[in-house]
């Protein structure tokens, strides 16, 4: 009898100890860690259920969408979004990993910024929930409002700034003259509607009931989500500051002479097979005449294609014109036809040994031969500018990638550590986060 309750007890004992390990140590388990910063299962899997419904209503958005543009002529114009949204959501685990990759990403940018001296505050943070809920509703803050009517004014006084006068055609004596044509009625300027302090209590309501169902997430930490995304913006704003604006830059033309290998030609064979006796072989029959093949280019040697630079490069000195000799000679199909123009270039744009050349050439110099991967090179240089602006999509690349690199050399610099997620673990906060 006693050996029976004894065994009970240590029954009930373990089933306790595994109830605690699924429902307390588990979902506390830390799956990555930030130096001194965890990211807890329990945290991954709210973050994957919010990140889950996002890209479901977003999926929903593009559905209705393509139903209503679709011409039903051709693929979709919303099909690759589609492909993308559907393909995350039928593969949890990898969405799973993102949004833990996210999560460290987020844990880096806070202790990046911190160092950086930049900040968010309350205000901030609600001013861009405000902005959610009045998207939401259809509406604007009052900023949003301000900002949207201010455009408008400025863009209507741009307009107005380039409307031409009509010229007034004589009428001559005698004459009929045209009936005026009406002016059509303008088109009435949709109504803003801004947000009031009541819409957005009953829209912050509304979210708290979505967070509470969809992630079992509070409105504070939906705050804190905010908040560094906040945190991002500005710490890119910052880095993009520090970027150069402009630069040296040198606007050349180049005649290329390329080397040409000449590609073997493969003999074709034919084995005639034997007929079998008493059998004649059948009648030709006419053929389609046999299209003419693109001329291939002549061969070229190294030695040949130098002789051919070196002697344009004298005759370019003796006065040719540049631009008829690169549209003539040129192996550049991208400059070819142009003259050679190669436009304003930067420093890191061109193969080392060509901007070398280019850089190091005064305004209407001719280099000598410049030997590249792509043959030799015959540059000549029309202008220079020590601080040219950037091209602005060349900038915003130039300012993205080193937001990018910033914070890979974070993280380089940083203990960041990862431990395999758990099937089980994710049942278990899956479990918990049902009840």
């Amino acid at each position: 009898m006693i050996f029976t309750g004894v065994v009970i007890a240590i029954t009930l004992v373990l089933i306790l100890v595994g109830a605690a390990n699924d429902y307390l140590c588990k979902p506390r388990l830390p799956l990555a860690r930030v130096g001194n910063a965890a990211i807890h299962a329990y945290d991954l899997e709210r973050r994957f259920r919010l990140q889950k419904n996002s890209l479901e209503r977003q999926l929903e958005q593009y559905r209705m969408l393509d139903a209503q543009f679709s011409t039903g002529q051709g693929p979709s114009i919303f099909a690759s979004q589609i492909n993308q949204i559907q393909a995350l959501l039928s593969n949890p685990e990898t969405l799973r990993r993102q949004v833990l990759d996210q999560m460290i990403d987020e844990e880096v940018i806070r202790q990046l910024a911190a160092q950086r001296g930049i900040s968010v505050s309350p205000e901030e943070v609600e001013a861009d929930l405000r902005s959610q809920v009045a998207r939401g509703r259809g509406a604007l803050t009052e900023p949003e409002a301000t900002a949207t009517a201010q455009a408008q004014v400025e863009a209507t006084a741009t307009a107005a700034s380039w409307t031409p006068t009509p010229t007034p055609t004589p009428n001559p004596e005698g004459a009929e003259t045209e009936e005026p044509t009406p002016t059509p009625t303008p088109t009435p300027t949709p109504t803003i509607h801004i947000l009031t302090d009541a819409e957005y209590q009953e829209g912050l309501q509304n979210m708290v009931t979505t967070l509470a169902q969809v992630a079992d997430m509070s409105l504070d930490e939906y705050r804190r989500i905010i908040e560094v995304r906040l945190l991002e913006e500005k710490l890119r704003e910052q880095v993009a500051q520090e970027v150069p604006t402009t630069e040296e830059q040198v606007h050349a033309r180049h005649i290329l002479i390329a080397i040409r290998t000449p590609a073997p030609t493969p003999t074709p064979t034919f084995t005639p097979t034997p007929l079998p006796e008493g059998v004649q072989p059948p009648t030709p029959t006419p053929q389609e005449p046999t299209p003419t093949p693109t001329p291939t280019l002549e061969p070229r040697t190294e030695e040949e294609a130098l002789a051919l630079a070196k002697e344009l490069v004298e005759r370019l000195r003796a006065g040719e014109d540049f631009a008829e000799l690169a549209r003539e000679y040129s192996d550049d199909p991208g400059s070819k036809e142009s003259g050679g123009d190669l436009g304003w270039f930067g420093r890191g744009r061109m193969v080392p040994e060509f901007e070398e050349a280019a850089f190091s050439l005064e305004p209407g110099e001719i280099s000598d031969p410049v030997k590249t991967m792509f043959g030799y090179h015959i540059i000549q240089v029309l202008e220079k500018d020590p601080s040219r602006p950037v091209d602005p999509l060349e900038l915003e690349r130039r300012r993205d990638e080193a937001y990018r690199n910033l914070l890979a050399e974070q993280k380089a610099a940083m203990d960041i550590q990862r431990w395999p997620l758990d099937a089980d673990c994710t049942l278990c906060c899956l479990d918990l986060l049902s009840r």
